[in-house]
């Protein structure tokens, strides 16, 4: 008989790959299709990949502070040089918006995960 992976383990093992692998492995089977396609699947996948030391960059045309609110309500600030901002996904995820003193207000706001 061919060997038996419980669909929990599947669901583990496939949630910690890539995205462009996880889309190529859709055509493994209708089960892993279903589960890749699955909401509750995209956002265990989208946690994971938050946890993970991700980080993005906001690129701006000068230095500038950064004005960040916590999710207790409070505010803190980061001088930043030579217009790069160091971004995490999790604080992404967390709170989506932030100030820029130089620029006006961005605010980036979570779309639904399409794939």
């Amino acid at each position: 008989p061919p060997p038996f992976l419980p669909d929990d383990l599947i669901t583990e093992v496939l949630s910690s790959v890539d995205v462009k692998s996880i889309m190529q492995f859709r055509c493994v089977c209708k089960f892993w299709n279903t589960l890749i396609l699955d909401p509750t699947f995209v956002n265990l996948h989208l946690k994971k990949s938050a946890k993970q030391n991700t980080h993005l960059l906001l690129i701006t045309d000068r230095s500038t502070t950064i004005t960040r609110e916590s999710l207790h309500g409070s505010y803190y600030e980061n001088e930043v040089e030579h217009g790069v901002i160091p971004y995490s996904v999790s604080s992404l995820l967390e709170n989506p918006s932030f100030t820029l003193s130089v620029d006006s207000y961005y605010l980036l706001r979570d779309k639904e995960c399409s794939i």
